[in-house]
Parts: structure tokens; sequence; C-alpha cells
């Protein structure tokens, strides 16, 4: 049903573009990153280190021109003692000044270290303490779930929920492409449509889908900005910070876990929300706040939408991720999610 027209006022995104770009010398990166997770101990580490400059020129028939400039700094590290015991960080920013590296070196090296001597974990019902690094896949999951696309494909958890609660009563969240430093930010999307901030759920309640202008038409809407080459995509997925210091959460596990990242992360059922992930690098046992080990071989085998209401206390600092199994930025503080089912591989 047709792309923008324009022709449009653009929001500036702060911070976006750094012009210092190429003064980021990859392997003083790279051998300071290695030299801190060795102070830790660690006797290897394995990562990437990505610099990245852009420039966009969009013209469409539909009266739209503009450019815009963008660079990213990443770092994607793992610090390895053994076979079982491994921490991975990263940290990326949008300039070079703000990009702390050695903050995702030495957490992945603390996290390595703490993970020593682990023992198998045990199957059953915990209170699980996630890292931004280990939640953001979910925030992934149900920011294509908030895509139109995934609606009417029938791969939508949120299908049917609008205006209904879905997480939470404190949990907000949203896509903003107009965010300053924001990691996907830009200013307009894939058919040159002002880029905006679009609650997805509001206080746990379900209130906008993701769409272009075709969509938007098609549901007698507007769009939303999240215009790509195929269908509508988040940019920038935002779970907004609680009122607790990250320590309060941990204070509140007297029997429970914390993981600290997750791989495969994949759904049995898309539109039920059924899916499973496995957590690595680092999951460790709480108890009163404290940890009492190092734990392995556990899987979490849940219900993204039971997930999502068993949140009940969210961190007030957090964090730019991007990751393999979050490839949709995100932004999100740590999250403590009450009785989370953990499973055991059949095989380990």
């Amino acid at each position: 049903m047709g792309i923008a027209e324009g022709p449009f006022k653009y929001k500036k995104i702060d911070g976006a573009y750094d012009s210092k770009w190429k003064n980021a010398d990859p392997v003083d990166i790279v051998e300071a990153s290695i030299n801190k997770t060795l102070e830790f101990g660690a006797i290897r580490c394995s990562g990437l280190n990505e610099t990245e400059y852009g420039k966009t020129y969009l013209v469409t028939s539909n009266d739209v021109e503009i450019e815009e400039e963008a660079t990213s700094f990443h770092l994607s590290i793992r610090a390895l003692y053994d076979k079982y015991a491994s921490g991975h960080s990263t940290f990326t920013s949008r300039t070079f000044n703000k990009f702390d590296y050695l903050s995702a070196a030495e957490e992945a090296g603390t996290i390595a270290k703490d993970s020593l001597n682990s023992e198998p974990g045990k199957a059953g019902k915990y209170d699980v303490v996630f890292s931004p690094l280990a939640f953001s896949p979910i925030l992934n999951s149900a920011g294509s779930s908030a895509s139109i696309f995934s609606v009417e494909s029938g791969l939508s958890f949120f299908n049917n929920l609008m205006n209904k609660k879905v997480a939470f009563d404190n949990f907000n969240f949203y896509d903003d492409a107009t965010l300053n430093d924001g990691i996907g930010s830009s200013s307009f999307d894939a058919e040159g449509y002002p880029s905006q901030r679009t609650p997805i759920i509001e206080n746990g309640v379900l209130k906008n889908f993701l769409h272009n202008t075709s969509t938007a038409r098609r549901y007698k809407t507007k769009s939303t900005g999240n215009a790509g080459l195929i269908s509508p995509d988040p940019r920038n997925l935002i779970l907004e910070e609680g009122k607790y210091k990250k320590e309060e959460l941990f204070e509140n596990l007297k029997n429970g876990l914390w993981i600290t990242n997750v791989w495969y992360t994949r759904f049995q059922n898309y539109a039920s929300g059924d899916f499973s992930t496995i957590p690595r690098d680092g999951i460790f046992l709480i108890n009163n706040g404290k940890i009492v080990k190092s734990i392995k071989g556990i899987r979490v085998s849940e219900n993204i939408l039971n997930l999502l209401k068993n949140v009940s206390m969210i961190s007030n600092k957090a964090k730019d991720i991007v990751s393999w199994e979050a490839e949709t930025p995100a932004r999100l503080p740590y999250v403590l999610v009450k009785n989370v089912n953990i499973s055991k591989p059949e095989k380990e």
C-alpha cells in the first residue's frame, strides 16, 4: 500500500557519530583487553573487537532525500580458566570516549574466576537474576513479536493481546530509534519515515505493534517508523530502569540463581512463546544474597509471557547490549524473575 510520502523533518541523534573513529587502534584495544583478563588469572581469552563507520544516503520517489553518518565501537570478550570456567562480557558505544572496553574485560575475568570448580545444577523452580547480557535475547524476542509482520504470520506470542496484561506491573518496554547515543538509533527508517519512540509495553500492558507505512494504512493507524527492507523491525529495544540497586536484587535471592549469559535461545512454539535457552559463562547458586557455588549443565525451559509476568525487580542502571543472541541493540538493567523453570539436558 505504498511507502512514506515526504518531505519530512528529522530529529538529530546526538552521539550517533564520532569523527575520531579512525583513532581507535584495534591492536591497542585488543591487547589491553587481553591483559586485563590475565590480571584475574585467565589462561586465555577469545573475542571480537569492531570499529564501524557507515554513511547512509536515502532517496525515494516520494520526495524523501536524507543522509546520515554513524559510528560504533564494540568489544565482545570471553575469559577462560578451564573447560567449565569462563566469563563473557560485552561493551558497545557510538562514541570512542564512552567506549569502556576494559570494564567488559574486567567483568569477563571476574566471572571466569568465580566459575571455577562448578558442579552440576539441579532441575526445579528458581528465582533468577538475569544479567543484561542474559536477558537481552528475551527482549529481542519480545521486540520481534511486536512487529506486525510476526503477528500476521502467526509467529507472535502477542497476538490477540493488545491492551491486555502481558508483563509485570512496572515493566515498561519500548522501541526508540531517536535515543541519543543509542546503538540502533537513526533519524529515519528504511523508507525515510522519521524515527520515533514507540511504547510496546506500558506498566505491563501491551500497547502497540510496530508498523511501516504500508501496514499502518491497512490497519488505519500511523507508521511507527520501523520500516525495514522487508518487514517492520525494532531498532533500539529499551527496558526502562527500575528503582533498585543491583545488589538489592541479589539480596532478595534466598535460594536462587544468577545467570550471566545464555546461548541457543530457541522456540518450541513462537505463537505461544514456549522456548528454551542454555545458560553459560558463569552460572551461580545464590543463598541469602551470596554466591554459594558455581554450577553447570542446566537449561531454562519457559514461556516468555510467564517469564515477563514473573519479573519482580528491575535494577536502576542499564547497559547497552549487542550480541550473537541479541542482534537488535538493547538497553536494559539487571532483572529478577520469580519461579523460573530450570531443566536438565537429556545428555550432559
